[in-house]
C-alpha cells in the first residue's frame, strides 16, 4: 500500500490591518451614535398636579440622571389657577430645557406627548367660614359663652384657593362693641400669603346681670338695698350706662321716679347733697404743716367733690373750698 501524501498548509504571517488613523475614525463615529454614560432621562406623566405658583420639571416627570436636581428645579410653566387643568407638551418642555442652559442632545425624553397638569387647591365653605367667625367672637367678646348669642350670616359660594396651610383672620370693625349686628373681615391665607378677602355679618346678643328698681324710687329718694335687685337682661336692650353691682347705686340719691322694673342707670342717680344753702359748715384750712378749723357759712349747696362758695361768720370775707364725704369744706 503506497503512503497517503500528507496535506501542506501555507501560512502568511502577515495579517492586514487598516491603517491606525482610519481605526480612530471609525471609533469616533461609533461614539456618536452610543449612549452617553451621562446622559439624563425624562418620563413624562400622563396627568401631574402641581403646586404652583408655576410648573416645575420635577412635577411633571419621573428624572433619572446625573443632573436630575438640576433638572426637577427648570420652570416650564405658569401654573393654572387652583383646581384648573392645562396641557403642557413636550416641544414646550424640550424649549425650557435649552432656555435653562441644557443641551437637550444629552436629555433623553420620554413618556407621554402631553401632560395634564392640574394645580392643588383648598375649598373655602360658607359653613367654614360661619364656624371660623363663630369661633373668633366667643374668643374676642367680653362675655362669657353660655351668657351670648352668637348668629353668623353665611357668606354666599364655596371659592378656592392654592393648596398648603390654611388661616383665617378675622378684623372687626373698630367701633364694634361685640352687642347687636356687626360686620367682619375675614383674610383667607395660605402659607402666610393673603389669597382672598371675605366681609361677614354677624349679630351678637348678650346677656348681663344689671339692677332694677323692685319697687318704685321716688325722685330725691336716697336708694338702699330694699330698693334694688339684680335681673339677667339683653345687653341690646339694656342702656349704655346700666349699673350692675348694689354697691354702685346705695348711698345716692334718685334724680328722676325709677319705677319697679326698670334698668337703674348712673344717669338716673346722684350724690346726696351734703352741704345746703346758708347751712353753718366745718371749715379746714391747710397752709403748709398748719391746719386750722373753724366754721363758715355756706352760701352754694354742694355734693361729695363740688366746689362751694362760703362766708367768714365774722367778716364775711368769701372763700371757696371742696366738700369732703365727711361733710367738711377743705380749703388749700
Amino acid at each position: 500500500m503506497g503512503r497517503l501524501a500528507r496535506p501542506r498548509f501555507s501560512f502568511n504571517s502577515r495579517v492586514a490591518f487598516p491603517p491606525f488613523s482610519s481605526l480612530l475614525t471609525l471609533l469616533s463615529l461609533l461614539s456618536l451614535f452610543a449612549p452617553s454614560a451621562h446622559a439624563d432621562k425624562l418620563v413624562l406623566k400622563e396627568e401631574a398636579y402641581v403646586k404652583g405658583p408655576k410648573v416645575l420639571l420635577g412635577e411633571l416627570a419621573r428624572i433619572d440622571g446625573d443632573n436630575a436636581a438640576e433638572l426637577a428645579q427648570v420652570e416650564i410653566s405658569l401654573a393654572p389657577l387652583p383646581g384648573d387643568t392645562k396641557q403642557l407638551n413636550a416641544a414646550l418642555v424640550a424649549t425650557r430645557l435649552e432656555d435653562a442652559g441644557f443641551d437637550t442632545s444629552d436629555v433623553q425624553i420620554e413618556g407621554a406627548p402631553k401632560v395634564r397638569a392640574t394645580t392643588l387647591h383648598l375649598e373655602v365653605t360658607p359653613a367654614q367660614l360661619s364656624e371660623s367667625l363663630r369661633d373668633y367672637i366667643g374668643g374676642a367678646m367680653p362675655w362669657a359663652p353660655q351668657d351670648a348669642l352668637i348668629d353668623v350670616q353665611q357668606p354666599q359660594g364655596t371659592f378656592r384657593v392654592p393648596d398648603g396651610d390654611l388661616q383665617i383672620e378675622w378684623t372687626p370693625n373698630p367701633q364694634y362693641r361685640y352687642v347687636g349686628p356687626g360686620a367682619f373681615r375675614a383674610t383667607v391665607m395660605v402659607d402666610g400669603a393673603a389669597q382672598k378677602t371675605v366681609l361677614v355679618k354677624a349679630n351678637v346678643d348678650a346677656y348681663a346681670q344689671v339692677l332694677v328698681a323692685r319697687r318704685d324710687i321716688q325722685r330725691g329718694m336716697l336708694v338702699s338695698t330694699a330698693d334694688l335687685m339684680l335681673q339677667k337682661v339683653s345687653l341690646t336692650l339694656a342702656p349704655d350706662d346700666a349699673l350692675t353691682q348694689p354697691g354702685e347705686a346705695l348711698g345716692r340719691v334718685a334724680r328722676k321716679t325709677i319705677l319697679a322694673g326698670q334698668t337703674v342707670t348712673l344717669r338716673a342717680l346722684d350724690l346726696p347733697v351734703l352741704v345746703q344753702r346758708n347751712q353753718v359748715v366745718p371749715v379746714e384750712v391747710r397752709t403748709g404743716n398748719v391746719l386750722v378749723q373753724g366754721q363758715a357759712r355756706a352760701l352754694t349747696e354742694g355734693r361729695v367733690g363740688d366746689a362751694v362758695i362760703c362766708a367768714n361768720l365774722e367778716s364775711k370775707e368769701r372763700f371757696q373750698g371742696v366738700v369732703r364725704p365727711d361733710g367738711v369744706v377743705a380749703v388749700e
